[in-house]
């Protein structure tokens, strides 16, 4: 069974912490190359090789620094002589090492050395059967890929005689400078031994190179002077072609650059599978691909590599190749202090309730009216009326995707269309008329699931955004400003719906689907049986959003809810703990039929206060709470504790709620045994808490020991009564 990304990065983490414990420098690559500007000098702790999980999702590989641990690599294609060479290497070191192959016959050694020293390589030699060969030995200033896949061949690098991480850098042959320079010196009389091999005639300095010098014609890792030209000129038809308007030649232009590109892709300076996926999600960015089609694009691409490949590109002059600096341009904005700042402020969506642009989530529990506020924000975006009596700062047009319950849109969508009308009428009345026609909103849906945690379903969904923006700006004049996905179970296929890993994926998903859209991205999402602890799976999925409302209501043991809301879990930029209170109101739509629709009622700050000592619930007396209340929905028994004359309970059992809330607490730690403990002191310490502050009370009957929370009335009948 084929990985996901996320496990592969979950098992490079581990390798990364395991090689850092075993004295190595390790760095994430992709492929071969590190993706981090100034890797030669970093020296990363287990925090930091956390972060590269998120910071550098498509580094699946793994490398070391070699300054510490230089690698002996030897590039040579022909079996016989690389099988020289590495024995002539033992011969030498006096002792037999690891070694790593990915592309047989050509294979790495690992050594360690207390003074590093600059890359030594023998000379490029040409044979009849293969186009170079060479041996190189990497140290300061270099890296190599220890563990992954071999970007060339698709399989694994494979080790014999150990792996890094399981050998320890300590337990690595040494390997000096003299040492070295004496290899490098009896391979190059190996390879010139050879019948039929030619030394390559070089124009470097070969004495410069001799020293370490990192300029490396063979292999693009460390940068030629023609892989330089050839990212800057990608970077530069990239910028061109992504800021092209409508209308304005963009397939002429994909056409011409996947050409020029095409002239050094024949030429081994940069990889064509590379130029082809930035040069494609360049098309998507000035949305040639939502207006011609995903097909059509992809056929100008190749059209256009594949014209440029029959016409290599001619060697470099000293003209040519001075574009491309050796200190290339950062590919990020740098915003300098004190400086003029010309961005706009921070936008809204929803006036001081949903930002512009970004990801949130729209969390609740089972029947709290979740869908019915995701429609009610979507009429309101595309009406540009209130929602939840917050002004639309961004009127639009709005895409539902109704992973689930589509065959029920329409009818939920009567319902808001009738709210609309009764607000317009009112609204014209008072002399304000609103400029939308309510029978024709910027408001589309599709009634199936798009799977956009798979890169197929992102792009899909990349698509359906750019051909509804399109569409929107045709046929209403507005752009595409939010999206609604209904719900994120429906249209994920978690393999681990707790796992952190794969939840971070999503939501970086998500914002790159805001990013490249322009539009606010709104996932529906479900609470879990603890409704404390928040949106049910991994707590990344709030910590990621920009944005969290909590559906709330109050639900009794018949199903019945009421005090229904809106609260403001979390919002950047803006005040959390505000609820909106609301109704949900049955809308005739006659001929029998009827559906519901939310009425929003004034909105209240959260002052944090409450009755029977709400003040005094800590985080982990909440969960205790929220344990309780689920407990007695299934398993509730009315106790009289104080007698037939005072008041009446509902208890649940102490080994009942241990159970609950040993579910519903979170512990991070790897080891079962170590969960467990700290599940058990945080309830012994809760239930501690709660008696001394008379939150809950207990009982012991017929031998069982039985809870209940403390209401008023019980407060009011002990302090009248003194019992």
């Amino acid at each position: 069974m084929q990985l996901a990304g996320w496990q592969i990065l979950d098992a490079a983490t581990t390798q990364r912490k395991r090689l850092l414990q075993a004295g190595y420098l390790p760095l994430p690559t992709e492929g071969k190359k590190p993706p981090i500007a100034g890797w030669q000098n970093i020296v990363a702790d287990e925090g930091e090789i956390d972060g590269w999980f998120h910071q550098y999702p498509t580094a699946l590989n793994t490398g070391i620094l070699t300054r510490t641990t230089p690698a002996v690599d030897i590039d040579v294609y022909d079996p016989d002589v690389a099988q020289a060479i590495e024995m002539m290497l033992w011969d030498l070191i006096g002792t037999r090492g690891m070694v790593r192959f990915g592309q047989a016959p050509k294979r790495a050694a690992l050594f360690r050395t207390e003074t590093p020293f600059g890359k030594i390589s023998t000379p490029v030699f040409m044979s009849p059967t293969a186009p170079r060969h060479r041996v190189e030995v990497l140290c300061n200033g270099q890296q190599i890929v220890v563990l992954g896949t071999h970007p060339g061949t698709g399989n694994p690098y494979s080790w014999h005689g150990g792996e890094p991480g399981d050998v320890a850098r300590a337990d690595l042959p040494e390997l000096t400078e003299a040492l070295a320079r004496e290899f490098v010196t009896k391979a190059t009389d190996i390879m010139r031994a050879q019948q039929g091999w030619t030394e390559e005639v070089r124009e470097a300095n070969l004495a410069q190179h001799a020293k370490g010098d990192s300029n490396d014609e063979f292999d693009s890792i460390y940068g030629s002077r023609q892989r330089k030209y050839a990212l800057a000129a990608l970077q530069g038809c990239i910028a061109e072609l992504s800021a092209m308007a409508p209308d304005s030649g963009r397939n002429d232009k994909l056409n011409a650059v996947a050409f020029r590109l095409g002239t050094m892709c024949a030429r081994a300076w940069i990889n064509r599978d590379e130029v082809e996926s930035r040069l494609f999600a360049a098309a998507v960015a000035c949305r040639l691909v939502a207006d011609d089609g995903e097909a059509a694009t992809r056929a100008t691409l190749a059209s256009g590599l594949g014209g440029g490949e029959l016409k290599p590109h001619p060697d470099l002059t000293d003209e040519t190749g001075s574009a491309p600096s050796s200190n290339p341009a950062p590919t990020v904005d740098l915003f300098w202090h004190g400086e003029p700042d010309t961005r706009p402020a921070h936008s809204w969506l929803v006036e001081k309730l949903i930002p512009g642009k970004g990801i949130g989530l729209m969390s609740g529990q089972w029947g709290a009216c979740k869908t019915f506020a995701a429609f009610d924000l979507s009429a309101s975006i595309a009406s540009g009326m209130p929602f939840a009596g917050r002004e639309i700062a961004r009127p639009g047009g709005v895409l539902f995707v109704a992973a689930e319950g589509g065959d029920e849109v329409r009818t939920r969508l009567k319902g808001v269309e009738h709210k609309l009308r009764a607000a317009a009428f009112v609204a014209s009345a008072a002399g304000n008329p609103i400029e939308a026609d309510v029978n024709h909103l910027p408001l589309v849906w599709i009634e199936e699931p798009v799977r956009f945690n798979t890169k197929a379903g992102f792009e899909q969904l990349l698509i359906i955004a750019g051909t509804v923006n399109n569409q929107m700006l045709e046929k209403f004049g507005v752009p595409l400003v939010c999206i609604i996905i209904d719900t994120m179970m429906a249209s994920v296929d978690f393999q681990d719906a707790n796992s952190a890993a794969e939840t971070q994926q999503v939501m970086n998903g998500l914002r790159g689907l805001s990013q490249k859209t322009g539009a606010f991205v709104l996932v529906v999402d479900h609470f879990g049986k603890n409704i404390e602890v928040g949106t049910k799976g991994s707590s990344n999925k709030e910590d990621a959003s920009d944005l969290v409302l909590a559906m709330l209501a109050d639900r009794d043991v018949g199903g019945s809810i009421s005090n229904t809301r809106m609260k403001v879990r979390k919002l950047r930029n803006g005040k959390s703990g505000v609820e909106f209170p609301f109704n949900l109101v049955e809308v005739d739509l006659g001929d029998g039929e009827t559906t519901c629709a939310i009425d929003w009622k004034p909105e209240r700050n959260d002052t944090g206060k409450g009755t029977s000592g709400k003040e005094s619930w800590t985080k982990t007396l909440r969960i205790l709470r929220s344990a309780m209340e689920t407990v007695v929905i299934e398993y509730c028994r009315d106790l009289f504790p104080y007698g037939n004359d005072g008041p009446k309970v509902h208890a649940v059992t102490l080994e009942q709620v241990r159970t609950e809330f040993v579910a519903s607490y979170p512990a991070d730690n790897e080891d079962q045994r170590a969960r467990d403990a700290v599940k058990r002191s945080a309830f012994n310490r809760a239930m501690k808490d709660a008696r001394e502050r008379l939150l809950i009370c207990s009982r012991e009957i017929e031998g069982v020991d039985y809870l209940w929370l403390v209401e008023e009335t019980e407060l009011d009948w002990l302090k009248r009564t003194g019992a």
